[in-house]
Parts: C-alpha cells; sequence; structure tokens
C-alpha cells in the first residue's frame, strides 16, 4: 500500500520541508559509465531518452504513476484538503469521493476533440454544506506540470462536454463549488532537485509550490509489475554501483530507461518492414537472451544498449527504404493539380490534399501489403526488393487515380450558397441577396 501525502503538504508547509531534506547521495553520485556522467544527466541524455521511448519508457512510467495515485487517492476519503487561497474554519474540505478519469479513453478522446485539457482525477467532497470540485493530476515530472491543467476554468469547461464527464461523478449536485486543483508528485531527490533548481536542461518547475503534493514512493514499489524490471536490474548488475536500484528511484529510473531501449531495438529488428496496422507482441524472453548475451560482451550497461542500437541500425534503414518505395508514386504538385481538376469538374469544394493522401496512401499500402507481405527483417537483398516495388508502384498508379477520384467525391463538400451572403449594390450599399 503507498503511504498518504506528506503531511507538510497537505497544509503548505513546503519550504520548511524542504529544509529538512535527507541526504540524497543519488544526485551527486559519478561515474565514467553513465552517460553524462550523473544518473540525472542520464535520464536527460537526449540519445537515451530516444531510444528508450521506442520501447515506451515514458509511457509506461506515466501509467505506473498514475495507478499509485489512483490508489493513494483511493485512501483519502474522509481527509481534508486544503483550498487554495482560503483561511481560517473554511480553509479545507473534506474528500467524499474520487473519479479518475485518466484511464478512461472516451474522456480523452472527447476533450481533444474540444481542444480541451483534461486532469486525471477530479475529488468530489464538502465544506460545511457546500459541494466542492476539485481536480488532480499525476505528474511523474514535476517540471511539466502546468497550473492551467488543473485550474478551475479548465473542470468547468470539461463538466460543459454531459454525460462523457458527469456520468463518473454521481455524487455531484448542483450548487457546487469548482476550485484549483494540485499536482501528485513522487516524493523522490529529482523531484525536489527539480523544485529547488532555477534552471536545468528540462526547465525549471512553473507551477506554485502550495500546488505540489508529494506522495512517497519506494523504488520497489515502483517497479513492481513493470514491464521490463527483470532486464533493468540485470543491467544494473553489470555497472555493480554502490547505489542500488532497489533503494534509489532515481537509479531505478535510468535502468529501467535502458532496459526500454533495448525493448525499442528488439522491436526495431522484429517488426515487419511494410507494416499495415501490425501490432508486434514483444517476446521479453528473446530480449532477455540477446540482452544477457550482449551483457557478456560490454563494460557497462550503456554499453549494452549502444551495441543494441547498432544492431539495430541496419534493419532501421531497410524499414525506412521500404516506406519511401511504399509512398504513393504521385509528386505533391501533381497530387494537388488533379484534386483540383476534378472537384472543379464535379461542382465541389476540393479536400486536402493530406486527406486525400493519408486515405488513398493506406489503400495503396494495403495493395503492397497483398503483393509483398509483411516482409521480415532483414532482407538479404533489399535492392532487388525496391526495385520490383517500384514496378508494382508504376503498375498501381492507374487504379490509383480511380481511388483518388473516388476519395474526392467522398470527402468533397458542396460549394456554399449565395443565400445570406452580403454583396455591394451599384450605390455602395451593402444588400443581402
Amino acid at each position: 500500500m503507498v503511504g498518504i501525502f506528506h503531511r507538510a503538504y497537505w497544509k503548505n508547509e513546503v519550504l520548511p520541508y524542504l529544509q529538512q531534506r535527507r541526504n540524497d547521495t543519488d544526485l551527486t553520485f559519478r561515474n565514467q559509465a553513465i552517460p553524462g556522467q550523473t544518473l540525472v544527466n542520464a535520464l536527460w541524455q537526449r540519445n537515451l531518452m530516444r531510444l528508450s521511448d521506442r520501447g515506451r519508457a515514458s509511457e509506461l512510467i506515466g501509467h505506473r504513476w498514475a495507478e499509485l495515485c489512483a490508489e493513494s487517492l483511493e485512501a483519502q476519503t474522509g481527509v481534508a484538503r486544503p483550498i487554495p487561497g482560503s483561511n481560517g474554519e473554511d480553509a479545507t474540505y473534506t474528500v467524499k469521493a474520487v473519479a479518475r478519469l485518466d484511464d478512461i479513453p472516451e474522456v480523452a478522446a472527447t476533450a481533444s476533440r474540444e481542444k480541451l485539457q483534461n486532469p486525471d482525477f477530479l475529488l468530489v467532497g464538502h465544506r460545511g454544506g457546500e459541494q466542492v470540485l476539485q481536480s488532480a493530476d499525476a505528474k511523474f515530472s514535476v517540471e511539466t506540470a502546468k497550473s492551467k491543467q488543473v485550474s478551475a476554468d479548465v473542470v468547468t469547461s470539461l463538466l460543459l462536454l454531459g454525460p462523457v464527464i458527469t456520468d463518473h461523478l454521481p455524487e455531484l449536485r448542483d450548487g457546487f463549488d469548482v476550485i484549483d486543483g494540485f499536482f501528485i508528485c513522487p516524493d523522490f531527490s529529482l523531484t525536489h532537485y527539480m523544485m529547488q533548481t532555477k534552471a536545468s536542461p528540462r526547465g525549471g518547475v512553473s507551477v506554485s509550490r502550495d500546488q505540489i503534493c508529494l506522495l512517497p514512493v519506494t523504488a520497489d514499489t515502483f517497479m513492481d509489475s513493470l514491464a521490463g524490471t527483470e532486464l533493468a536490474l540485470q543491467l544494473a548488475q553489470i555497472d555493480d554501483f554502490p547505489i542500488s536500484p532497489h533503494d534509489s528511484l532515481l537509479a531505478f529510473l535510468y535502468y529501467f530507461r535502458l532496459a526500454r531501449a533495448c525493448v525499442g531495438c528488439w522491436v526495431d529488428q522484429h517488426a515487419p518492414l511494410l507494416a499495415y496496422r501490425d501490432v508486434t507482441e514483444i517476446d521479453m524472453a528473446s530480449v532477455l537472451d540477446f540482452g544477457t548475451w550482449l551483457a557478456s560482451r560490454s563494460d557497462t550497461a550503456w554499453d549494452v544498449v549502444q551495441k543494441w542500437d547498432e544492431a539495430a541500425e541496419q534493419v532501421r534503414r531497410q524499414r525506412l527504404a521500404v516506406d519511401r518505395a511504399a509512398s504513393l508514386p504521385v509528386s505533391s504538385g501533381e497530387l494537388r493539380m488533379h484534386i483540383e481538376a476534378q472537384a472543379k469538374r464535379r461542382g465541389i469544394v476540393p479536400p486536402s490534399m493530406g486527406r486525400i493522401r493519408r486515405s488513398v496512401g493506406a489503400w495503396f499500402r494495403l495493395k503492397l501489403r497483398e503483393r509483398f507481405g509483411a516482409i521480415d527483417p532483414p532482407v538479404p537483398d533489399l535492392p532487388e526488393l525496391l526495385l520490383d516495388m517500384s514496378r508494382t508502384a508504376q503498375e498501381l498508379r492507374p487504379a490509383m487515380f480511380h481511388e483518388i477520384d473516388r476519395e474526392i467525391e467522398r470527402a468533397g463538400t458542396a460549394p456554399p450558397t449565395a443565400q445570406g451572403i452580403a454583396a455591394a449594390s451599384p450605390n455602395g450599399q451593402a444588400t443581402t441577396t
């Protein structure tokens, strides 16, 4: 069970708490085997970030943190929460219910369509006889928090979406008060470093201290059930640093990103070259086997990732070449002229070229997929394959233009009518036709 929020943050006693920080040796630990020589620099190292996010590292870290925040918030029923900007007897409200929104795809999709931000949680509470609604957002990286995301205005706008939001708030009655929300961040060395530093490669913390609630979490708790933990711990054994990923969440994050970088490289090596709505199932046993083999030939954990990256690069180049061969065999200028001519002939407003290219491009890729299959990597004779794909593309051009014409007819719209449009009369006065 995750511990409750620190008392200091529930009472907004932020600065006194920061002054009593424990000794965070993982922040000052230095070693040449780490990219950037420190764990903090390593987590922000551009190549490691890129490779690890090929393996969905940031996504998985965010999901895990949201799970821990949800678990803790659910245990906060009956707890008093501070009301921003309030003092005296009415300075708090009591939490009665918590609605989690981040794991409901319909909420995110609807908010995105309306260009609205949506916080991860909504808390319903009581202050005297009045209901209170407050948002909360799980932020593993405190520097990414933006006040607007949990503002009362954002929540009010979300409620206007109707049942997609309100159905998850059955306890809410008319006449409630919407207040500004807060962010839940992990209580570990990197969060405190970011809160105290004025500048960093990731930028500073922009939200006020009283909007941040720290949730205690151990490395072992965080890594539990997280896909990639086993490989991360194996990589840590290669370096054998005095700072253990079991004791330091910062150290675990470094090795977890290394592990997910390995997963990303494995996917790059095994995913089809001519993908079409494919989902590549990750064989973690295969990842571990190859990782173990590389580890036996590497001096550091980072070296394992670099060697794997080099091994995967050949397949990435082949995939890029196949993607280029699988693009529509028509230039942008030719496509634009064709769309405009066909739309004019039909008397419709031409659809955007981007829409036509996306739609017909998917059709074209499917046709190539039916002809060549998924094309498993690596391909021993890539030039011959690309030549064959080029010939097939030219053969498909007549059918491609028929598909373009059908899509123009489907996507095109009727021109606006003259009714209601203001026009200038001969004497210069505006008239309505």
